[in-house]
């Protein structure tokens, strides 16, 4: 699924995610979306039921700091692989 581009926000990152529960997808991309590190947090927090193999945030204002709790968050689940958090 690709919504790049589309400036969803914190907001549409978090009603996305909740919309996205328990469901199945490969790929989601969420690059350039003005998503900041709390929304990606909400996101991936959100989905940890969720069956997502890859997940791209690239090219969204996340801080490192946010990165390394995004990947604590996402060795807790089972099979997805956040790529591209750096810009």
């Amino acid at each position: 699924l690709n919504l790049s581009g589309n400036d969803i926000g914190d907001t549409g990152a978090k009603a996305f995610a909740t919309n996205l529960r328990g469901t199945q997808l490969n790929t989601v991309n969420l690059s350039w979306n003005q998503i900041t590190s709390k929304g990606a947090i909400d996101f991936v927090a959100i989905l940890q039921d969720t069956y997502v193999t890859t997940l791209d945030l690239g090219h969204n204002p996340i801080s490192t700091k946010a990165s390394q709790e995004i990947a604590g968050l996402v060795s807790n689940t089972v099979l997805m692989d956040v790529k591209r958090l750096e810009e």
